[in-house]
């Protein structure tokens, strides 16, 4: 029985699109695996463990909103060293001529007398352990105009805090380079806020703005939030925790004046 050619065309391309969409969900799927994969890759490690080399073991996390720098001594066991080889002895089988013996005379000496030395006072022993309290600097909010703010006019906004805070300390004969930076929250106290990583300037500069729509008193609230790394020996590792830091102003926003020519 001869086959109708639409009815072989018709099959033909149901097949091509069953075959196309099972190729795309196999790319869909493998799509899907390799951002898993690159995600997974890119993803940082924090730092969860005390940091052991050498002699002392050092860890660096936040507290109750404060730096601690911690360290005591490493109690693992140093790896045995190399065994070194023993060189082989060689013996020679010529014996050295016997030596004349001599008799030294015999002198009596009086005996000396002792005299009792001074005992030197004991060191105090090395502690094992050591513990750094380190607090971040908290700062204040600023704003221009300072008075006579008035709704629709723009109000600049800053804080005195460094952009960065780097301390060097010494734990147990080790130093520790920590370093911070801080990212800012602000809220202008009308249901508005603002993220950013700038600490902000005063006039001309304009990083930090908001306008007031109504009059009134209004609480600014500023989150800072601090985190980083420390380092040594030249290795860095990422400070465990965030510090917080929060700070509270009152702004008077007044109605604008309106003023009439004629």
């Amino acid at each position: 029985t001869a086959l109708n050619p639409a009815i072989t065309i018709a099959r033909s391309h149901e097949a091509s699109v069953s075959h196309f969409r099972f190729t795309l969900r196999h790319m869909k799927r493998k799509v899907l695996g390799i951002c898993l994969s690159l995600t997974l890759l890119q993803s940082p490690t924090p730092s969860l463990a005390a940091d052991c080399q050498g002699a002392a073991c050092i860890d660096v996390y936040t507290e109750n909103g404060q730096l601690i720098i911690e360290g005591h001594k490493n109690t693992a066991p140093a790896p045995a060293p190399a065994p070194v080889p023993k060189r082989a002895r060689v013996r020679s089988s010529i014996k050295p001529a016997p030596r004349p013996k001599i008799v030294k005379p015999r002198i009596s000496v009086a005996p000396k007398r002792v005299v009792p030395r001074p005992v030197a006072p004991t060191a105090k022993a090395e502690s094992l352990n050591d513990r750094l309290v380190r607090l971040v600097p908290a700062g204040d909010i600023a704003f221009a105009p300072a008075t006579n703010a008035v709704v629709h006019i723009p109000v600049i906004f800053w804080s005195n805090l460094p952009e960065i805070f780097q301390t060097e300390v010494g734990v147990i004969g080790e130093v520790i380079d920590v370093s911070l930076r801080p990212s800012f929250l602000w809220s202008f106290g009308d249901g508005q806020f603002f993220l950013t990583t700038s600490v902000g300037a005063p006039y001309p500069r304009k990083d930090i703005t908001h306008i007031y729509e109504k009059p009134g008193e209004y609480t600014l609230t500023l989150v800072a939030t601090w985190g980083g790394t420390w380092a040594r020996n030249g290795v860095s590792r990422t400070i465990t925790g965030q510090i917080r830091k929060v700070s509270t102003k009152k702004i008077r926003i007044n109605s604008a004046q309106s003023i009439f020519t004629g």
